[in-house]
């Protein structure tokens, strides 16, 4: 789990090496105003933000024994969390533009060499995008209509270079944040006019289930991961800056939250590497 700092801009990582059980923080060098984007790409944990005085956007990774390289600049800028993911072995970067509503692709190889240009996706949004790899097609999710009450969650699938798009009505207040579980693709938002915590899944056939209510509040987005064959969300708590996680074996959620010592005012970002 990865963190932006409550009192600061500082950037803290914690490990959960037993289910349950969470390690101390250390605090990690570089800044932040905003969630981290956390993926595991070539066999290491890459992080990538935006920077926490400017739009700049900063990259580095962590290898097997818990060593980071030095930070790199992504040229190109944005306001909000950037998004990664992997997909047909790329490590994809999406970004809001910095100015305006714009939503941005850019792809590196296993060299750590990025596409010469950015993409322009179609599309708008005033909120940070998310990523997700599933079933052979990368999924770009966004809210589309900021100002609407029933907000439209749009979602792209990319093959084979192909982008098309499909929009439906969902109970999305921010970044919604996508994860694959037991072979289905897991989408979990904060309410558009709450902080309730809601999801559903998508099979392989691109079959969506119907929402469901997670008991529990926050007033960010909330993040997921899968570790030990269980699926756990941890959220910011709806009027503290507690940090909370919770986990789910495919049919049963934990009784209760689990409260993680530390803190933050942004999405807590879980990633199993």
């Amino acid at each position: 789990m990865i963190v932006k700092g409550v009192s600061n801009n500082g950037i803290y990582m914690t490990k959960m090496i037993d289910p349950g059980s969470w390690g101390s923080w250390s605090r990690l060098s570089g800044s932040t105003s905003q969630a981290p984007g956390l993926a595991v790409f070539n066999n290491r944990l890459y992080m990538v933000v935006k920077g926490a005085t400017n739009n700049n956007i900063y990259i580095r990774s962590m290898d097997s024994s818990g060593t980071w390289s030095s930070w790199s600049q992504v040229s190109g800028g944005t306001g909000l969390a950037p998004s990664l993911a992997v997909f047909n072995n790329r490590l994809y970067l999406v970004v809001k533009g910095a100015s305006n509503t714009n939503l941005y692709l850019r792809s590196m190889d296993t060299t750590e060499t990025w596409d010469s240009s950015w993409t322009t996706l179609s599309g708008q949004t005033a909120d940070a995008p998310s990523l997700a790899s599933f079933n052979g097609k990368l999924y770009l999710f966004v809210k589309e209509r900021p100002t609407a009450i029933s907000t439209t969650i749009r979602w792209i699938r990319g093959e084979s270079g192909r982008l098309a798009d499909t929009t439906w009505r969902g109970r999305h207040g921010q970044d919604a944040l996508a994860r694959v579980y037991n072979n289905e693709l897991y989408l979990f938002v904060k309410g558009a006019t709450n902080n309730n915590i809601y999801y559903r899944s998508m099979d392989t056939s691109e079959t969506w289930d119907g929402w469901s209510t997670l008991s529990g509040q926050t007033s960010e987005s909330p993040s997921v991961g899968v570790f030990g064959n269980e699926l756990y969300i941890a959220v910011k708590g709806a009027t503290n800056n507690n940090i909370y996680t919770r986990s789910w074996d495919g049919t049963t959620w934990d009784a209760s939250w689990t409260s993680v010592s530390g803190s933050s005012d942004k999405t807590p970002v879980l990633c199993t590497y």
